[in-house]
């Protein structure tokens, strides 16, 4: 038997993968100490090259999930989302509101996230009028 064919279901190692199915919480994953360094912080700069995150795995991030049944949107939905936060950024300085250093903290997970509201504080920029067409 091939170690590398063996999974874990219910204590028991089995080759028998016919019947199951095995899922993770994105959240769990995304969080763990084994996948990144610093985990719970928010450091862009380990997913632009830097030396100090070279060891994470970033390739567990899978928000659109994979296979044949990943988000038939995916694509759509990242380019909306880059054009409305260019615009966002473009007009506004933003800034996390009080109460907000422990906000992960507690918040419950099953199936999806429930999350409590995240204040966030938005100054229009003065610099930052559009020409209207």
């Amino acid at each position: 038997m091939s170690r590398r064919n063996l999974l874990l279901v219910k204590g028991t190692l089995t080759e028998d993968h016919s019947q199951t199915v095995a899922t993770i919480n994105h959240y769990c994953s995304n969080t763990s100490a084994c996948n990144f360094r610093n985990p719970m912080k928010f450091i862009p700069e380990r997913w632009m090259g830097d030396a100090r995150y070279a060891d994470d795995k970033r390739d567990v991030l899978q928000p659109f999930s994979v296979g044949p049944r990943n988000c038939p949107g995916k694509q759509f939905a990242l380019y909306n989302i880059k054009l409305t936060l260019a615009h966002l950024l473009w007009r506004f300085d933003l800034k996390l509101g009080g109460g907000t250093e422990n906000w992960a903290v507690g918040q419950r997970i099953y199936n999806g996230w429930i999350q409590p509201g995240l204040p966030v504080l938005m100054e229009k920029r003065p610099d930052s009028t559009v020409e209207e067409r």
